[in-house]
């Protein structure tokens, strides 16, 4: 035997709990008794095991970024030589061929000559890491910057990449890149046909470029380091600091603000620097928690942190589909007679509706109620209007991010 739909209600308010038990009525769906049964479940379960999540440790070295030691962006202009045909064919990248092949020491005085294709005109990309001297290699992103088709078996011609400044004479160039691209695709066509797998107009030269200049990196001032918060946060902060003085028990960390941290270099690692940041980095801390829930609609995503509560509410979930269906409709003329046939159509609306309950839920977590909708597979766009209605209502006790 079938057993009813309300059966965990009626276990919970013979608990005490504050559930509303609700009759069942032959007209519901199954599917309406599931999301009945999971999300007293949930309710139940969340007032006998309550809301606590474990605490993670996280090292100091994943919180935090030294101040003046953060990455620099550099970036350039290059050719992709020896392409299959699929390189640029715009007026306009013929004239920025020239002025690149100029620099290279080619004399190229009218554009009309270029009128190759085996050639692209591309944007070059590089992060530098902190701390890197002359001679280290890095890798660099390779972009096409007019209509290319593909640069798939390309190479860099030698390009320059310089920092924010801009190119000589205005700042100086920090890299030399030049090398064999890789897309990670390819691009193949024919008479009305063409196949195209991944991305093939950019691309990546690992370990492309050269540094020909060492990026001053001044991290103290003999006294002290400063630390930044790669998430400001108050809390964290303050943790922060007590797991700093407990480690090296001479107050040497104070939080300037949320996002800064103050530590003054102990005497015995004023010769040691290197080893007293990574004891530094090496302490483990536990960060403050953000309660939110961010839904981006365009992707159907929801990501939610297990800290956000659920304040008491009631929830009802149902849908309203309707459909509109036409047959066509042929009526013949009476027999004898110089009438056509006259077509018509017939329309036929259609309307299913899921009804909906008023589930009560009592101090539940976003983890339980998306387990739930999960359970009862609820598409994700659902979940999201549902998210969006409890934070409307001020039932979501967190900060809900729409991107």
């Amino acid at each position: 035997m079938e057993q009813p739909a309300s059966w965990i209600c009626d276990e919970a308010i013979g608990l005490g709990l504050p559930i509303l038990a609700m009759k069942k009525k032959s007209q519901q769906s199954s599917y309406c008794r599931e999301c009945l049964s999971l999300l007293c479940l949930v309710a139940f379960t969340a007032m006998l095991m309550g809301t606590a999540l474990p605490a993670h440790a996280v090292k100091i070295k994943d919180l935090t970024d030294l101040q003046n030691a953060e990455d620099n962006t550099l970036v350039g202009f290059g050719l992709i030589v020896g392409l299959a045909g699929t390189g640029d064919s715009a007026g306009s990248a013929a004239r920025a061929q020239r002025l690149l092949l100029n620099r290279l020491g080619f004399d190229i005085t009218d554009p009309g000559e270029l009128s190759s294709n085996n050639v692209a005109v591309v944007t070059l990309t590089a992060v530098l890491p902190p701390f890197l001297k002359k001679g280290t290699k890095i890798d660099v992103l390779v972009s096409s910057l007019f209509d290319a088709d593909s640069l798939e078996g390309g190479t860099l011609m030698q390009a320059h990449l310089f920092g924010p400044a801009g190119p000589p004479p205005d700042g100086p160039v920090y890299a030399v890149a030049q090398g064999p691209i890789t897309v990670g695709g390819f691009l193949a066509e024919g008479p009305g046909a063409q196949i195209r797998a991944n991305h093939v107009v950019a691309g990546r030269i690992p370990d492309g470029a050269t540094l020909v200049r060492d990026v001053p990196a001044t991290i103290t001032d003999g006294i002290s380091v400063n630390l930044n918060l790669r998430r400001p946060d108050f809390t964290t902060a303050a943790r922060i600091v007590e797991g700093l003085n407990q480690k090296f028990a001479d107050n040497i960390s104070v939080a300037l603000t949320a996002g800064r941290i103050n530590v003054t270099i102990p005497e015995t690692f004023k010769s040691n620097l290197v080893g007293f940041i990574a004891q530094l980095e090496d302490v483990d801390v536990q960060p403050g928690r953000f309660a939110q829930v961010i839904i981006n609609e365009r992707t159907g995503t929801v990501v939610a942190g297990g800290n956000v509560q659920i304040l008491p509410v009631a929830i009802s979930q149902g849908g309203l589909t309707v459909s509109i269906k036409a047959r066509p409709l042929v009526f013949m003329p009476a027999p004898f007679t110089d009438s056509d046939a006259v077509l018509a159509e017939d329309t036929v609306a259609e309307a299913q509706n899921i009804i909906g309950r008023m589930v009560p839920i009592q101090g539940a977590t976003v983890w339980e109620i998306a387990d739930a909708l999960n359970q009862l597979q609820v598409p994700t766009r659902d979940m999201i209007s549902i998210f969006s209605a409890l934070h409307a209502a001020g039932a979501l006790q967190g900060k809900l991010v729409i991107m």
